[in-house]
């Protein structure tokens, strides 16, 4: 019999930076006479920096249990000011650039309360990552800004397994370079991106946010997570790959901007997979949403690819050797991607949200991608970390949309009198109100007498105050 036993530690060590390292003690007590099993119980764990011991369990007959101890400790560091620093130490206080220095292998960066909302602007350049690392600002109440300052991009990368969570990087620039937040020019790299938006960043080359550049192919995984409006003189508006496996799902990619390849650019033999992702509104000279060549592949799964700035540039630009499949329906307005293309236009409209790690589009109430979707290919979550599926369109079954929002109708709730304040709420709680007159059994087809002309808009465009 296995008895498995896991006790929780925290203490700190002294040393050259200011760190909190956490532990996970797992004890395993091992016994393998039955007789033996009504007992085991470790006792007496005594931790410190350079041991760890413990007295083994025993039996009701005072024999002694085989057990083992595993333990892990995960170092995390702490950022404490927005200003960009390198003095080498985290002690009176810790920059995000000495924290990254700082950190070992598999640390967690996290972020001090009192920076919740605020901007750190990168005036030394960008910060270079080559460890495994996590950096996140899950727990603040409203997320770290880390901005470029219009004079640099925010990350390079070389052999780096980089996590980002629940963070914003904007305004990112550079000149005669690649990747206007995130570069990886060399050694092969791991990116993980959940829960975060890329804004507002350029690069005179390739990949306006995100540039992977390795022979060996590195990973990018892009988790409810937006990039939007992201400028390459080349290559790749939002993202430029080459040899990469990329995974992108419930998530936005709009406002992109390139030569070529608007939204992404996949070169070498790149492997792209969208998985329940919106992307559209991005312009470029040929594949304003999609550039995939060489010996690349793209699988498009629940996906939305729309709106390109100009009618006569087509969504997907695929070469010769590369090729796009379907997995499940996916909506290509102009039908460019592959025959099975579902050609219709995707209806989106612009999400306002209460919180800006939200930048995304949703479909119309009458858009053709409402509960469309394959439901046992959809993700359980959408970008707002929504419930999927739900029935968008009314019709009593609940089916998944496609792209990266799943749609909900809003109804009129609370409504007694004309003039007052109409709220509207969605049916899983998020609200906003507008001014208007009573509205009673609303339907956003049919606009009832005495309403406001603009409340149907509000309806349709899902905008959250």
């Amino acid at each position: 019999m296995r008895n498995r036993i896991l006790v929780a530690l925290f203490f700190v060590f002294s040393g050259a930076h200011s760190s909190t390292p956490f532990a996970t003690l797992e004890v395993n007590s091992t016994s393998d006479n039955p007789a033996r099993s009504g007992a085991p119980a470790v006792t007496d764990i005594h931790i410190n920096v350079d041991t760890i011991s413990a007295t083994p369990p025993t039996d009701s007959h005072g024999h002694a249990s085989e057990f083992s101890v595993n333990v892990s400790v995960v170092e995390q560091l702490i950022v404490t000011t927005a200003t960009d620093e390198t003095d080498g130490e985290c002690i009176v206080d810790c920059s995000l650039r000495d924290a990254v220095a700082l950190a070992g292998n598999d640390a967690q960066i996290t972020f001090d309360a009192a920076l919740a909302g605020q901007t750190i602007s990168l005036t030394l350049g960008d910060i270079l990552v080559d460890k495994v690392l996590t950096i996140t600002g899950a727990d603040l109440s409203s997320p770290v800004t880390v901005s470029g300052n219009q004079s640099s991009r925010v990350f390079s990368l070389n052999g780096a397994d980089l996590t980002l969570r629940s963070m914003i990087l904007a305004d990112g620039a550079v000149m005669g370079e690649n990747g206007g937040l995130i570069n990886a020019p060399d050694a092969a790299s791991v990116l993980t991106i959940e829960d975060s938006v890329l804004r507002n960043s350029f690069a005179e080359f390739e990949g306006g946010a995100i540039r992977f550049s390795t022979a060996t192919p590195s990973t990018l995984t892009i988790n409810r997570s937006s990039i939007i409006s992201a400028f390459a003189g080349t290559f790749g508006g939002a993202i430029a790959a080459f040899s990469a496996q990329i995974s992108i799902t419930n998530s936005t990619i709009a406002s992109g901007l390139a030569k070529i390849g608007g939204g992404i650019s996949a070169q070498g033999d790149s492997s792209l997979t969208v998985i329940n992702s919106t992307i559209a509104h991005n312009g470029s000279g040929g594949g304003s949403a999609l550039h995939i060549t060489d010996t690349s592949n793209a699988t498009l799964t629940n996906s939305i690819l729309a709106n390109s700035s100009a009618t006569i540039v087509r969504l997907c630009m695929i070469g010769p050797d590369a090729s796009v499949s379907l997995n499940g329906p996916s909506i290509v307005e102009d039908g460019s991607c592959t025959a099975q293309d579902t050609v219709v236009e995707a209806d989106l409209r612009r999400l306002t949200t209460p919180t800006p790690l939200v930048r995304a589009l949703v479909p119309h109430p009458d858009s053709a991608a409402i509960d469309i979707a394959d439901n046992l290919l959809c993700p359980p979550q959408d970008q707002l970390s929504e419930m999927r599926p739900f029935d968008g369109d009314n019709d009593g079954s609940a089916g998944c949309d496609l792209g990266a929002i799943e749609f909900d109708r809003f109804f009129a709730d609370g409504v007694e009198t004309p003039q007052q304040k109409v709220s509207l709420r969605r049916v899983r709680g998020h609200s906003y109100s507008v001014t208007g007159e009573v509205c009673p059994d609303y339907v956003c087809q049919e606009l009832p007498a005495g309403c406001p002309k603009d409340f149907c808009e509000h309806s349709r465009a899902l905008l959250r105050a």
